[in-house]
């Protein structure tokens, strides 16, 4: 989301007010719309990469030791984490905890990949030290302790899965933080220009950084992928051989103990090799060669052509754009019938991007396959099997007869006239035992609803037409009323010519 969108939709005065802190003087005598409008003119100054930077090492190196602690987790291993920067409110606190008891969990296991760099022992020796004598990490010994981690090459979280087993992290006796713990570091980063909140259209204050800011910041921070993204790229075969990795751990000067195994590597390239590096090497006899390069980009069906780097950008910028779909799902129908919709009007990018298709002809699979799924889970009718060729893609029992359905997906718009010589074959080959033919497309042209009436007049064969979104919508309208236990009437799919969501009204009274 853009920073003027952003500000144009923070809802509370106070944020409004805590956010303009880090850009503008003065403040409190200014209503709330002008302070947007200086707010928004001043997007430059928000999203200046030296500014971003410096604000970034103040929270950092802050004296507060929980800010100092909380400030990484929320920008670096959440907001940046995610594919809009943004998040609510309350889900960025447990985040944060639950980022915090994975830490604690990993301390406690007896091998763990952090353990296997080089340096690991020798730095836990050094953090053992400081935490000797007091209770905290006093300013001093955090400046002196990230000298050490930088120069021995430990990520924050190997740093923080050190501390944890010392049960000094979060705090004391492996105490999470608390919500106001998070709560007050959120508002010191509002106050630093690094994190903004707004009220989103289902009335949710969520943290976000705006698009122009995550940029810079990712630069800062030398982000080229997010983690999801760089883990599902290390599992394409050019790179997810164990001799790959170790060697391009070595020409990175990371030293690994022991007999790693693939995943232990996988988790160290993460935390210490910028991806770009992994691919493209230190010199021009590491990394991975163009001809196998321009072959990943062809199997992405990505552009081939252009220089070694370009090429590697491009690759890059195709993980980055993968989306994450959280939690386990019983029956893969149910995300195919989330992004119905998608499918339908064969949105091939946006399927792409979140794992949902690999080839192309996939689409009209999962098409298919959601509305099965949509008959037989919401709508309370199981399809019937059809054996043989020439089919359509369903057919539900309706009294005596059955109603049968077709998908369509298409880039534009469902041209009926271009199917009826099919559809008549369907109609004929179950000889008068079909009630109607149920077509759903993701559109259908201006004409197409006179041509089912015509269709209809010509040879008593109803054709009811009815778009995914439709569809999609009387589908979870159902599964939310009083009726979500019984079948649908199927009476409200065969009116012929295009659906009609008045008529359907009737079938929730």
């Amino acid at each position: 989301m853009k920073f003027s969108e952003v500000v144009s939709n923070i809802a509370r005065v106070t944020d409004l007010r805590r956010i303009a802190k880090a850009r503008l003087f003065d403040v409190s005598s200014l209503p709330e719309e002008e302070l947007k409008e200086q707010l928004i003119e001043k997007v430059d100054q928000f999203a200046s990469k030296q500014a971003l930077e410096s604000a970034l090492n103040a929270a950092l190196d802050h004296p507060d030791h929980s800010i100092r602690l909380i400030t990484p987790v929320v920008l670096i291993e959440i907001l940046l984490q995610k594919h809009d920067y943004s998040l609510p409110e309350n889900e960025t606190a447990e985040e944060v905890m639950a980022w915090e008891q994975s830490v604690i969990d990993e301390s406690k296991e007896q091998e763990t990949s952090a353990r296997m760099v080089e340096n690991y022992g020798t730095f836990e020796f050094v953090v053992q030290a400081a935490w000797e004598n007091d209770d905290s990490i006093s300013q001093d010994e955090h400046r002196l302790i990230e000298r050490i981690r930088n120069r021995f090459k430990i990520t924050r979280r190997e740093y923080r899965v050190l501390e944890a087993g010392l049960g000094r992290y979060p705090k004391k006796g492996n105490e999470l933080h608390t919500r106001d713990d998070i709560k007050l570091t959120r508002h010191y980063l509002q106050e630093a220009g690094l994190l903004l909140t707004f009220r989103d259209s289902d009335g949710r204050d969520c943290d976000i950084i705006p698009e122009e800011m995550a940029v810079h910041l990712r630069g800062v921070l030398q982000l080229p992928l997010r983690h999801y993204g760089y883990y599902q790229l290390l599992g394409y075969r050019a790179v997810k051989q164990k001799s790959f990795l170790s060697q391009a751990l070595e020409n990175a000067g990371m030293v690994v103990k022991k007999n790693p195994s693939l995943n232990d590597l996988r988790e160290i390239c993460v935390g210490h090799i910028n991806p770009e590096i992994l691919l493209g090497g230190y010199s021009q006899r590491d990394g991975l060669d163009k001809v196998v390069l321009e072959k990943w980009c062809r199997d992405l069906q990505l552009q081939v052509s252009g220089s070694k780097s370009e090429v590697i950008a491009r690759i890059l910028q195709y993980y980055d754009s993968l989306v994450e779909i959280e939690g386990d799902q019983e029956d893969e129908r149910e995300i195919w019938f989330q992004h119905y919709e998608e499918y339908a009007c064969r949105d091939y990018q946006f399927l792409r991007q979140r794992q949902l298709i690999e080839k192309d002809l996939e689409v009209e699979h999962h098409f298919e396959a959601a509305t099965d799924f949509l008959f037989e889970k919401y709508l309370n009718h199981k399809p019937l099997t059809l054996p043989g060729s020439e089919q359509p893609d369903g057919a539900l029992s309706h009294g005596e007869k059955r109603l049968l359905w077709d998908n369509k997906s298409k880039e534009k718009v469902c041209n009926l006239k271009e199917h009826l010589g099919q559809f008549s074959r369907y109609f004929n080959k179950y000889a008068g035992n079909a009630s109607a033919l149920l077509v759903i497309a993701p559109d259908f042209t201006p004409d197409s609803a006179n041509q089912a009436l015509l269709h209809e007049v010509n040879t008593g064969q109803k054709l009811s037409l009815i778009t995914a979104k439709e569809l999609k919508d009387l589908t979870i309208r159902w599964s939310e009323s009083k009726k979500k236990d019984e079948p649908f009437p199927l009476r409200f799919l065969t009116s012929v010519g295009r659906f009609n969501p008045i008529v359907a009204e009737a079938a929730f009274q």
